[in-house]
């Protein structure tokens, strides 16, 4: 097969406006008044063309072969750069169809193994005629009285880029797929990898460049993982019944970002060499026992970075026993956040969620039928943001509840967290991006859950009614998790805020009837 695609978009736009209106229930821009009435439109078009073709090959059912490829062109794209070619090829061997496996089809009733490798272009995020520089002509006023002292002005929509092109998306697939008991057991497991080469990105670059930058080719992002499904599906006499679970997991990995070398304390988006979502946090050593101690870190790291909002002797801002121990990991007499390898941070993990899993279940019996469906997942480290994270991190709004009898005191020194302080400066010191702080959030929910039941038809069809059916229907009904705070482990970091819709479980009862 081959085949040409093409694609245009074109767009015209003007409007008017005006203010003052007398009545407002009668819509006619007429009737404004005619100060300071504006207008304005404009027009753009972009479009894609595409040269495709495709070869499939299937022998006896057994050996299967597709190959794939496409030229593909873009308008928001410079000269020499608009094209760029992608290709795919996959190929599969069903070995249960081979004369030399059938004595085990009373076992293996199907077996395939699969192949596949291809890369695609990616385009999102590109404005039309982005490449060129233009200039917009509008007026300013200069001076305080504005009809008089009107200035034409010309100004640059900003830097470009003539070699940006497509990014390239790479992607490799191993896997197998297996059925047993004549199709009543199932599984196939995949391992995958996928590659972002030349992402289409925005870098951030110093304030005296004088202008923002466009997106560029820059950056390249890897992603590995594995799924694994597995299924069984009977039946007893009346009674028919199913389950499956699936189970995957991704790990990431980021390079060659333009100027992503550096992090900070908390979750970084991107750092070059790290997994997505980098989680860098201050490694603790407990909390100060009494006084002596105090006195003793603050001559050893009293001219430090982050000590200077906490200056020594200071009555209100000076830490006191009960706060947290910052670890000098790098050995500088700095406690800091600043310097990367020099700074007082550790690598903790990335915030992705790994190993999520759902189980599907299922049966129905002689008019019964029952479904349910659980998601979770087994790893994600989390750190809460925002007022209600840790104690007094803001003195305006309600707190955190879960942190009550599990702060340091005289009597209690083996708290699980650090005291309580109502300076806001101090409270920030002793919780936030501290290593103690990270969680693992760790939950399974029942998604949903569908009880119900459909009256035999010897008694519907008396009623001339084809079927009756009531039925119960409930959705996150439960949940076991390992966060500490207890919030909603599919809301992240910031539920703990009034940022969130408040958590809801549905329940239903209802009835179906059809003539």
């Amino acid at each position: 097969m081959a085949g040409i695609n093409a694609e245009k978009f074109s767009r015209e736009t003007i409007w008017a406006k005006r203010v003052g209106f007398q009545d407002l229930g009668v819509h006619d821009i007429s009737l404004a008044s005619k100060d300071n009435q504006t207008n304005g439109g404009g027009k753009g078009e972009n479009g894609t063309y595409s040269y495709l073709t495709r070869l499939n090959y299937n022998y006896k059912e057994k050996y299967l072969v597709e190959v794939m490829g496409r030229s593909d062109g873009d308008s928001r794209f410079a000269q020499g750069y608009k094209f760029k070619n992608f290709g795919s090829a996959s190929a599969g061997w069903v070995f249960t169809n081979e004369d030399f496996f059938s004595s085990l089809n009373s076992i293996v009733s199907f077996g395939k193994l699969r192949l596949s490798y291809g890369n695609s272009g990616n385009n999102v995020g590109i404005g039309e005629f982005d490449y060129l520089s233009l200039v917009k002509i509008y007026g300013a006023v200069l001076g305080t009285s504005g009809k008089q002292h009107n200035s034409s002005v010309l100004l640059n929509n900003g830097l470009i880029s003539r070699e940006r092109t497509w990014e390239r998306i790479e992607q490799k697939n191993v896997g197998i797929d297996l059925r047993f008991l004549e199709g009543r057991l199932s599984a196939s497991y995949d391992i995958f990898e996928k590659n972002n080469i030349g992402m289409l990105s925005q870098v951030t670059y110093p304030s005296v460049l004088g202008g923002v930058a466009p997106k560029t080719n820059s950056g390249h992002f890897n992603t590995k993982g594995w799924e694994a499904i597995v299924s069984w599906r009977d039946q007893i006499d009346d009674f028919k019944y199913h389950v499956a679970f699936n189970i995957s997991d991704t790990k990431t990995m980021v390079t060659e970002v333009e100027g992503a070398n550096n992090y900070k304390a908390g979750k970084n988006d991107v750092v070059n060499g790290y997994p997505a979502g980098a989680w860098f946090v201050y490694k603790t050593d407990g909390y100060f026992k009494d006084q002596a101690e105090v006195d003793a870190y603050y001559a050893k790291y009293g001219k430090s970075d982050d000590l200077a909002i906490l200056p020594y002797k200071d009555p209100i801002k000076e830490l006191r026993p009960g706060d947290t121990k910052k670890v000098d990991v790098a050995g500088t007499g700095n406690i800091t956040a600043n310097g990367n390898e020099k700074s007082s941070l550790v690598y903790a993990g990335d915030g992705t969620p790994h190993l999520t899993f759902g189980l599907n279940m299922g049966a129905s019996w002689k008019g019964f039928d029952f479904s349910a469906f659980f998601q979770g997942q087994l790893k994600q480290n989390i750190m809460r943001k925002g007022w209600m994270a840790y104690p007094f991190g803001a003195i305006w709004t309600n707190q955190n509840p879960s942190f009550l009898g599990k702060t340091w005191t005289a009597d209690h020194t083996d708290a699980p967290f650090p005291r309580l302080t109502t300076f806001n400066r101090r409270a920030q010191w002793n919780y936030e991006n501290n290593d103690f702080m990270l969680q693992n959030n760790r939950y399974v929910r029942l998604k949903s859950l569908i009880v119900g039941y459909t009256l035999p038809q010897k008694l519907t069809n008396k009623a001339k009614i084809d079927r009756v059916r009531v039925y119960f229907s409930g959705n996150d009904l439960w949940e076991k998790g390992s966060i500490a705070d207890g919030f909603d482990p599919e809301m992240g970091e910031a539920s703990v805020d009034n940022n969130g819709y408040p958590y809801a479980r549905t329940w239903s009862f209802g009835l179906n009837v059809g003539f």
